[in-house]
């Protein structure tokens, strides 16, 4: 079979700039080309030629400009079975005009198909197009079928996976070297880690983390956060989110590291400097290639139940839920108890470990697609995997509903140490000794503490009441911590900390850092019906830039006598800057009409004849 697979127009194939759909495609090819023809189209790279043959697989590379055009002009030339695109459903017409006699099928790895981006008129033609659909998550699927019905036939839920090869788990001998190297190249030697390896983007959440750091703390001051990743894919630029990053962190000095961008080939290993692994994700999170990573390097690892996480990781059994995702008392209670337990740590890890091995490698994902591409051609759909070594998810079977995951009591029996309940949920909440109490906040009554006390503690924050440990005996798991009510049953606001600027106390960054459609937006007045009584509504008037006054500038400007570097260029120079008139300048201003008319003729108002012309 012919097969091409059309990548987007971001990164280039092979991932040497990274990339979750460049990463998958790498693992897969070598086990398609074996059976299939395979053809791969992505961008120009300077670091890869145009054309080249490696390994039986053939890779044509077009310039990122008018990639949709550039690679239909190329499709025109070639003649394939199966023509697979990802993550692009919009361009599928095009390529589709392009190769009027080729099967095409689409993977979609987010919500392409939302109307936000892809209007309904166009994505019934897609789907009309395409022989078949591929979703990385039950998720996605269940957001197509939210606007196309008509699609459900169609879909089919294809998992990623890794390269099992290229991961140590963390129990075996060979990974010591590997995690001593590391810790020590990032000046973390002896510490608990907590990793984080993503993008630094306010929907995958680690300021989240950085905030939580204040709880988990005082309860392990050997903790240390690790924060792999950089702006973008083979990007260390710097923005506005990341420098609030930095200003979150830098109260606690060399407890939280960031190493920027690490190369993709490097990441395996880099899974092995965390005690416990977290994705702290805000948004309907697809189903991130974290979680596959985490689970073959074997780290205990916390997610949050948003999107297609919970549809890999079952709470208690191969790691743990968070559903309070924003808030960061949730996540240390995750963090705390991973840390406090090793054992049941380490047997989560192992759990994950197992489930990758079992059904979430390359091998899979390959034989899966196969599976994909031949339903595309018409032929049957039949199971590629070994029925001992192969059991298919629930969303691979048509029409059936995904298994829902054990509840935390038949987690927690299963399991000898008591498992934390799910963040968020209504787990009932068990009297406990307090533990070691949060340092007091600055400007408070509480007695100040010398500067010879812990180095890299962070700013004392105030002294409410400590957070509440379940003790390992008791049965019901470590409760999730609740604020003492105040008058009136409202719970009282939450501390500010004393390091962190006014807009990110609050876990989440200024409302000019946040995304379109992150939050609902405010009601505003209506418009259509004005308060004068006229029918047409009224605009607020616009003040001209010019006419603008800043008092600020103003001022500055006399003292020094240079423009105002703070004044927008659209600004003019302000009049009143200008030397003022002096009291002889103001007596040669032109009398008012009635002093004017009151004058003799031939007679200046200020007292002297002036020549009176003829006429």
């Amino acid at each position: 079979m012919k097969l091409a697979l059309i990548c987007s127009e971001k990164l280039p194939s092979p991932a040497i700039r990274g990339g979750a759909i460049q990463t998958m495609i790498d693992g897969v090819v070598p086990f398609l080309r074996r059976r299939h023809e395979v053809t791969i189209f992505s961008i120009t790279d300077p670091d890869l030629p145009e054309r080249e043959e490696r390994d039986g697989v053939r890779y044509i590379r077009v310039p990122a400009q008018r990639y949709v055009e550039n690679v239909a002009q190329e499709l025109r030339h070639h003649s394939f079975d199966v023509i697979h695109v990802l993550n692009r459903p919009r361009a599928v017409l095009s390529y589709k005009k392009a190769a009027p006699d080729s099967r095409f099928v689409v993977s979609l790895h987010n919500e392409m198909f939302s109307p936000a981006k892809l209007p309904i008129a166009l994505g019934r033609a897609v789907i009309e197009a395409v022989s078949a659909i591929a979703t990385v998550s039950d998720y996605i699927g269940r957001t197509v079928l939210a606007w196309y019905p008509a699609a459900r036939d169609k879909l089919r839920t294809v998992y990623s996976g890794v390269d099992l090869k290229q991961f140590v788990p963390a129990w075996k001998p060979e990974a010591a070297p590997i995690r001593d190297a590391l810790r020590k190249r990032y000046g973390v030697t002896g510490k608990k880690v907590i990793l984080y390896i993503g993008r630094l983007s306010f929907k995958k959440g680690p300021h989240v983390l950085i905030e939580a750091m204040r709880h988990v703390l005082p309860r392990h001051p050997d903790a240390a956060l690790v924060i792999v990743g950089g702006k973008w894919f083979s990007d260390d630029g710097v923005n506005r989110y990341i420098r609030l990053l930095h200003r979150l962190a830098a109260p606690y000095g060399d407890r939280i590291v960031f190493t920027k961008f690490v190369p993709p080939k490097e990441i395996p290993h880099h899974f092995l400097l965390g005690d416990v692994f977290v994705c702290s994700s805000q948004w309907q999170e697809p189903l991130a290639r974290v979680h596959y990573e985490a689970m073959a390097a074997g780290i205990p690892l916390i997610t949050t139940k948003r999107g297609g996480n919970p549809e890999v990781v079952t709470h208690g059994e191969n790691g743990l839920l968070v559903e309070d995702y924003a808030n960061p008392r949730a996540f240390a209670e995750a963090i705390d108890y991973l840390l406090s337990h090793p054992k049941e740590a380490q047997r989560m890890a192992k759990a994950g470990h197992a489930l990758v091995k079992e059904r979430f490698q390359f091998r899979h994902v390959a034989e899966r697609l196969e599976a994909f591409y031949s339903e595309a051609c018409g032929q049957p759909r039949e199971a590629s995997l070994p029925a001992a070594e192969a059991p298919t998810t629930p969303s691979e079977a048509k029409g059936q509903p995904p298994e829902a995951p054990p509840s935390v009591a038949e987690a927690s029996a299963a399991s000898s140490t008591p498992l934390p309940p799910q963040q968020g949920s209504d787990a009932p909440e068990t009297p406990a000794a307090p533990s070691t109490p949060l340092p007091p906040k600055r400007g408070s009554d509480a007695p100040d503490t010398p500067a010879a006390s812990t180095p890299a503690a962070p700013p004392s924050p105030p002294a409410t009441p400590a957070p509440q440990v379940v003790s390992p005996a008791n049965p019901a798991s470590v409760p999730l911590v609740r604020r003492p009510a105040a008058r009136g049953g409202r719970p009282p606001s939450r501390p500010r900390t004393a390091s962190a600027p006014r807009t990110a106390r609050r876990g989440a960054p200024p409302k000019r850092l946040q995304r379109k459609g992150g939050n609902p937006p405010r009601e505003r007045p209506r418009t259509d019906r004005p308060a004068n009584g006229s029918r047409r509504p009224q605009r607020p008037r616009a003040v001209p830039p010019s006419r603008v006054r800043r008092p600020s500038a103003v001022g500055q400007r006399k003292k020094s006598g240079v423009g105002n570097p703070l004044q927008s260029r659209r600004v003019r120079p302000q009049k009143n800057a200008a030397p003022r008139r002096t009291a002889a300048l103001s007596q040669h201003r032109r009398p008012p009409l009635a002093a004017r008319r009151s004058n003799p003729p031939g007679h200046h108002p200020n007292g002297h004849r002036r020549r009176l012309r003829p006429r």
